[in-house]
Parts: structure tokens; C-alpha cells; sequence
């Protein structure tokens, strides 16, 4: 089953969808405006046939026809035919061999519009009259040969060059005004298209109203607003947690050197202690920073929660004193680097 490509843009579906709804609308309309105009033609010339017919019936059965019949533009085709179809007589442009139809109308319904078409030529709009009820009674033919109008297309190419010019006209109109409707839509998408995750501080531009797009714009700004406090507190959050993990860890390492180092001079029982208590430290200080880094779901930690917090680890890193020095102490020095660490 063969499927249609979707257009890329809401800008050009909507124009789509437009075109084709103005397209539907004006195809129903034209077809309506066609048949209109070839009836309102059709039955003006009836008419006009039914005129001159019914103003030579009295004297065609009176016998005072003139021959030939002076005719009536644009009745120019004009014949009186008898019961055996024979001309009696006929205007200068029409045949006075050839009846204009072979049309009889009954006793009971005299007057009959028709439309006749020859093999050749083009149609006739004609009205026939019969003089009286008799079997006998010969038949006044009076008709319009079919006008250009109705004879070729012209009408339908006039209606279906109107239909497209108006549909192209709709489309340009779609068109247009989509674009402009999305124009801040495209601007919020340009800006976005700048931010990155070193520079969350751009905002995209808020459109004058409050429409879909200005509310759409001002959720996005807010969003942003909190996304660069979450990054500026993931920030902070790995620069305190490299900060305050450094001196614990060092001073850890710097004791289990020392006991490797010089076993004979360490005492053991000191440095498993002494790295008990640095361990408690790191739990402790791991504890304070899962309080800074709230798990999903979480509310996060205000700015001056997150300064409270903050300092309280400063506090106790500062009490636990400044880092051992990394490199191996001389024997007997573990003690003052324990009591560094603890």
C-alpha cells in the first residue's frame, strides 16, 4: 500500500492541510458555479425560444406566415412543420427541407422545450408549439443553436484556472501566516541551539501575549533557571568532595607506609587504631556529603542549607589538622602522623 511522505515542518503541513481544504471547498464551489451559469444560459435561450415560438403559433394557424419567416435574433432558426414532417414553411437560416426535430408534442402538453443534437454540428435550444389538439396540426419550431458557452469548455477551464489561482493564493496565505505565528517558536530553538552545559545563563526570548508559545518560553526559562542550580550545585558538590576526602586519605596512606616501611619500629595494635579512627572519619565525612547530594526524588538542599553543611566539613577537616606529608617518615614518626590524622 503506497503511503504519502509527511511534509518535515509543522509549516508545511499546516499549509498542506490548507491548500487541500481550500482546494475541496472552491472544486464544490466552481462545480456549483458551472452548473449554475450553463441552466441560467440554457434556460435564458429556452426562453427566448419559447417567446418566438408562442408569436407565430397564432399566425401560423391563422395561415398569414410570410415565407420566408423574418426571424428574431438570436432566434434566427424558425420552422412551421407539418403532421408528415415536411417544412411549410422556414426562416433564412434554418433548412427548409430538414425539420429542426423530429418532435411532436402530444395533444395534452402543445408546448415542449428540447434540446436536439444533430451527427454534426452543434446542438439546438429549441421550443416546439403545437398549433392545435388535432392529429393533423402541424408544429412551430423556434431555436437558438447552442452558444459557445455551453458548446465547448470554456466555462469548466475559466472555473478550474479561478480554482487553482485561489487554492495557490490560500496556500501562500497558510503559509505565510504559519510562519509568522512560528516565528518565536523558531527563536526559542536558536537560542536553546546556545546554551551548553559550561553556559547555562542564556534565556530564550519571551514573546509579547499570553499565548501557548509566551507560556511555553516562560516554562522554559524557568526550567533553565533550575537546571544551572543543579549544575552549579553538582559543582560544588565535587569540589567539597575532593577537598575534604584528601586529608583523611593521605594521613590513611601515610600510616600504612610507615607500618610497612619500618615494621620493626611501628607499633601495630597503634596503627590499626589510629586507622580506625581515620576510617570513622571517612564514614563520617561520606555521610555529611550523601546529605549534600540528595538522592532523586529529593527536594534539593537551598543555598544556605548547602553553606551550613559545607562549613560544618571545613570545621572538621580543620580539626583533624593539616595533611601528613605523603612521603615516608624516618622511624618513630608515625605517632605525630597519626595524631594528624585523628
Amino acid at each position: 500500500m503506497l503511503t504519502l511522505a509527511r511534509p518535515g515542518s509543522v509549516r508545511a503541513r499546516c499549509t498542506l492541510i490548507a491548500a487541500l481544504f481550500a482546494m475541496c471547498v472552491l472544486v464544490v464551489l466552481g462545480a456549483t458555479v458551472d452548473l449554475a451559469i450553463r441552466w441560467r444560459v440554457q434556460s435564458d435561450a429556452l426562453r427566448q425560444a419559447e417567446r418566438v415560438a408562442s408569436q407565430w403559433s397564432p399566425v401560423a394557424r391563422e395561415g398569414y406566415v410570410p415565407n420566408p419567416i423574418p426571424a428574431n435574433p438570436p432566434v434566427d432558426l424558425i420552422q412551421v412543420v407539418d403532421a408528415r414532417h415536411r417544412v411549410l414553411n422556414a426562416s433564412r437560416e434554418a433548412s427548409r427541407t430538414v425539420p429542426l426535430s423530429s418532435l411532436r408534442p402530444p395533444p395534452d402538453a402543445r408546448f415542449q422545450p428540447h434540446v436536439e443534437c444533430p451527427p454534426q454540428g452543434r446542438c439546438i435550444l429549441l421550443h416546439a408549439i403545437r398549433l392545435s389538439p388535432d392529429t393533423d396540426a402541424a408544429v412551430v419550431y423556434a431555436g437558438i443553436p447552442e452558444p459557445d458557452l455551453l458548446a465547448t469548455h470554456e466555462l469548466e477551464y475559466a472555473v478550474a484556472a479561478g480554482t487553482a489561482l485561489f487554492t495557490g493564493l490560500a496556500a501562500w496565505t497558510a503559509w505565510v501566516l504559519v510562519g509568522r505565528a512560528l516565528r518565536p517558536v523558531e527563536a526559542i530553538r536558536a537560542r536553546i541551539s546556545q546554551i551548553t552545559v559550561s553556559d547555562l545563563s542564556l534565556r530564550v526570548p519571551v514573546p509579547p501575549g499570553n499565548d501557548e508559545i509566551t507560556r511555553l518560553a516562560t516554562t522554559a526559562n524557568h526550567t533553565l533557571s533550575q537546571l544551572e542550580g543543579a549544575v552549579e550545585q553538582l559543582r560544588q558538590f565535587d569540589s567539597t568532595t575532593s577537598h575534604e576526602l584528601r586529608n583523611p586519605i593521605a594521613g590513611l596512606r601515610t600510616q600504612l607506609e610507615e607500618a610497612l616501611l619500618y615494621p620493626g619500629d611501628v607499633d601495630p595494635h597503634e596503627t590499626l587504631r589510629s586507622a580506625l579512627a581515620t576510617a570513622s572519619r571517612l564514614e563520617a565525612i561520606v555521610n555529611d556529603l550523601l546529605l549534600l547530594a540528595p538522592p532523586p526524588g529529593r527536594r534539593p538542599l537551598t543555598s544556605r542549607t548547602h553553606r551550613s553543611r559545607r562549613a560544618r566539613l571545613r570545621r572538621g577537616e580543620r580539626a583533624a589538622g593539616p595533611p601528613p606529608d605523603p612521603r615516608p617518615a624516618r622511624p618513630g614518626g608515625w605517632r605525630s602522623a597519626a595524631r594528624a590524622c585523628n
